[in-house]
This record gives structure tokens, sequence and C-alpha cells, in this order.
């Protein structure tokens, strides 16, 4: 069977024997326990929430060393496509990978693009006039020129063939692209994404504490045509020292089409509103939540907040905080779409570390929601 004949054939969302689902299960990845502690390979997982248990759905043989799991995204048919992002990034060694049968409980891994221009993916989302996969790579540890592969790249899921779209400049002033960190399409306007970048802010400094920075893409529908520009510096003399962030992790739109963006530096955990205009425009930069302090009242041990994706079957936003750093055991938290203290609470605590994060709809909800609904409960995100 070839590649896309595959990607096809995996439902991603019912077969003989699968495991139940429900509307509200959450989809994760688990990554990088194995490397501190050699006792948990990373693996592919399912949240009941009803019962709020985790499943093992795929897992990285434990001689597998150079696989970790990042980002999910999805196709235009609903599939699931998962990402290996080996740090450092290495060229040639990464891949984007779906899973047949994924919810049967045994399934088995499918590689759609090993190394190339999308090999240290970090997250994805889907553009439907070329029907591609948009990979977001940031090859951690081994930046460009060493490894050339960070920016965006489109791997289309007709050819398979697997092409950098935005490569990631060489220097330049500040404020800029660099470092880039999650992705997620914009619900108002087509062909069109926001990209959140780790740092790079026009505050400078040393790069991994230099401010982030958010940058709207553009492309045309067969991809030949992309322009980056940035919409909002994150730097403290621009949005003032409440509102600055120096170690973004992901974004969202909300019902209102602004742009949440999350933090997990120790004195930055907290989320942050980009308020857009009708334009398109950044034109204001809000807190949104106080997370440190919300843990603080339920005296929570740290969190820095490293995932956020919206809930459209409890209203609710998703958040996924590490407790110690990189690697370390994660939680799942709640929070309300206002943002209050008040609609704060812990949700899953599975003692190991989760990487990305989806809500899942049931195979009656796919044909309810249909892929604008299925938009919808995407964070960004992919």
């Amino acid at each position: 069977m070839n590649r896309l004949t595959t990607l096809i054939a995996v439902t991603g969302l019912a077969a003989t024997g699968a495991l139940a689902q429900n509307d509200g299960d959450i989809l994760f990845t688990s990554h990088g326990l194995q490397r501190s502690s050699g006792a948990l390979p990373d693996f592919i997982g399912l949240i009941d929430i009803g019962a709020l248990t985790s499943s093992n759905l795929y897992q990285v043989p434990a001689s597998d060393t150079t696989s970790r799991l990042s980002g999910i995204g999805r196709t235009g048919t609903g599939n699931y496509v998962f990402g290996n992002q080996p740090f450092p990034g290495i060229p040639g060694a990464g891949s984007t990978f779906v899973v047949n049968n994924l919810f049967s409980g045994t399934g088995t891994r499918n590689n759609l693009s090993v190394g190339g221009m999308a090999d240290s993916p970090q997250e994805f989302e889907y553009h439907g006039p070329s029907n591609s996969i948009l990979v977001l790579n940031n090859p951690a540890g081994n930046p460009p020129p060493t490894n050339p592969t960070d920016g965006v790249s489109a791997v289309n899921l007709n050819t398979m063939a697997n092409t950098q779209i935005f490569a990631e400049p060489l220097g330049g002033a500040d404020p800029r692209y660099n470092a880039g960190v999650d992705i997620v399409a914009d619900p108002l306007r087509n062909n069109s994404y926001y990209v959140l970048t780790f740092n790079r802010g026009i505050d400078g400094g040393f790069s991994d504490e230099a401010p982030s920075t958010l940058h709207r893409m553009t492309v045309n529908n067969d991809l030949s045509t992309v322009s980056m520009d940035l919409i909002q510096d994150f730097s403290a003399s621009v949005v003032g020292a409440a509102n600055a962030i120096t170690r973004a992790t992901s974004i969202a739109v909300d019902a209102d089409g602004d742009v949440l963006v999350t933090a997990n530096a120790p004195g930055e955990r907290k989320i942050v509103e980009v308020d857009i205009d009708a334009g398109g425009n950044a034109v204001g930069v809000s807190l949104f939540a106080d997370i440190g302090a919300y843990q603080a009242s339920l005296t929570l041990g740290f969190g820095g907040v490293e995932e956020i994706e919206w809930d459209s079957f409890n209203n609710r936003w998703l958040l996924v905080e590490d407790k110690g750093g990189l690697n370390s055991p994660s939680r799942i938290t709640t929070l309300g779409a206002d943002g209050s203290m008040g609609s704060y609470g812990v949700l899953f605590d599975g003692g190991f570390a989760i990487r990305d994060i989806q809500v899942v709809p049931t195979p009656g909800a796919i044909a309810v929601l249909g892929l604008g609904g299925l938009a919808a409960t995407r964070r960004r995100r992919g």
C-alpha cells in the first residue's frame, strides 16, 4: 500500500475493536522521560474525559533512542498526523508520520516524510487548497546554518513531496523571526496563519532570553507565494513589563478572533491576549490570565504553560503545564472562556510528560461538526 493510500485508510477515528471515544476525550503525545530516566518510552495516548484515565495508543520502541514525539496535526479528512523531533535537531533524523488504526490500541507507524525540509517538526496546520500539511520546523540545538530546516515546510498529501516554503532568516535586525514554536490557522481569513517564535524581540539579549514575537504568514493556493510579517513584538519596551514574554510556547485564537499566547518562564506563567482588529492587525496586548497566581491560590507547584487548546464540548480552555522544566511530568488544567481565577483547576495529572494535545470528537460528532467545526476545536495549534 503506498503512502497516500495508507493515509486515506487511517481512520484515526474508529476501527473494529477500537477504544471507546467520547466527545471531549484528549489525544496527546508524551515525550522525554526516557531521555532522563530510561524508564518510559515516548508514546501517543488518549485520556477518557469521563473516567480521567489514560490509554496507550502507540508506543515508540524502547530500542529507538532517536525518536522524540512532538506535535499533533489533522488532515482535511480528519486523520491525525504526528511529529518526531529529535533533540538536538540533526538533519535527516526527524519525521512526520501517521499511525494506522490509531484507536485500535494496536496501531502501527507509517512515515509520510523522513528528513528533507520537514525533519524537525514541532507543530502542524492543514492547508486545504493544496491538500498539504504545513510543518513548523525548529531544530533545537542545531539551528541554521547547521540545520537549514528551521522555518515552515509543506508535505503535499497527494504527492508526498516535502518542500520548504519559508526559511528562517540568518541574522538581521531585531525584531525578527527566530525559532518558531507554534502555528495556527486564522479562522477569519483564508490562507492566513499565525506563527509564534520563541525569541528575537527588539529588546534583544541572549538568544533564549530575547523576547518572543508573533507573525502572520500569508500564502496563496498552491503555496508558491509566502509572506511572513511581524505583527507583535512582546518586548517590555513595546508592550510593558506586565505583558512581556521571553519564552512563548503556544497560541490559540478565541471566539472574537483575538490571539492568546502562553508563556512558561518561572516569572511568566501567564496568558496574554493580542487584540486583532478587522484588518487583521494587532492593536493591543493585555493580560488574559495570571496562571502563576492561580497556581499559588491552589497551592500547586510550578507549572510552566506549554500548550493551550479550546475544548468546544465543555466550553473551556485546556492547558498543559510542565511541573519542573523540559521533559518533566505534566498536568492538564482547565480555564474558563473568560480566563478568570475561579474557572481554573486541575483536570488530569498522570505523572508523565505531555508534549501536545488535541480534543477528539467521536465519529458521530465528526459528521455533525463538519470540517468547520473541527477547525474550531483546534487551538491554534495545528
